[in-house]
């Protein structure tokens, strides 16, 4: 059993999420907020509040213990509910297209150190972001576009339409 205790109680769906990522939500506990002073004589794992660290950073902790404790270490790193191809370009400061302030590589190696992807994982969101970048865009307000997402996800965001199952060799057999 993993015992978590998220004392900041904006940021725990977030910390939640993440925990989901590393372990089964029946060898999980988390409290938050209120519920902290309740399980104060527990052991648990304390992400540290929003007054010591950013948000990034209470994700940068959390996802060092779990990595430390399961011995996982989830490809995306601490990204959870979010389009990662979106935080790319965001990065690369290709919005708009025409400004290349930080660019790829820069945004490669921010995803890696700050949001701990793994290497793989950033090529594959250059390569998309790249390749997004040769598509015309139409701003007449008429035009269609079309998204096509790859859930990454152990778990459904409330505002995700995807569902979200973990596969099993068992359940595959059944």
């Amino acid at each position: 059993m993993y015992n978590i205790k998220i004392s900041d109680e904006k940021n725990s769906y977030e910390l939640t999420e993440l925990a989901k990522m590393f372990v089964l939500g029946d060898e999980l506990r988390i409290v938050s907020g209120s519920q902290c002073k309740e399980a104060a004589e527990e052991v648990f794992f304390t992400v540290p509040g929003a007054d010591e660290m950013d948000r990034n950073a209470q994700k940068r902790a959390l996802f060092a213990y779990l990595s430390e404790k399961t011995g996982k270490r989830p490809d995306w790193g601490i990204l959870t509910g979010v389009r990662p191809v979106k935080l790319f370009g965001k990065l690369a400061g290709g919005m708009p297209r025409s400004e290349m302030r930080n660019g790829p590589d820069n945004a490669e190696r921010i995803l890696q150190s700050e949001y701990l992807v793994s290497p793989e994982k950033t090529a594959l969101l250059r390569e998309t972001w790249e390749f997004q970048q040769t598509v015309p865009v139409d701003r007449d307000p008429s035009a269609v576009g079309i998204y096509v997402g790859i859930p990454f996800c152990p778990t459904r965001c409330l505002y995700c339409s995807f569902t979200s199952n973990r596969y099993s060799r068992q359940a595959a057999s059944d």
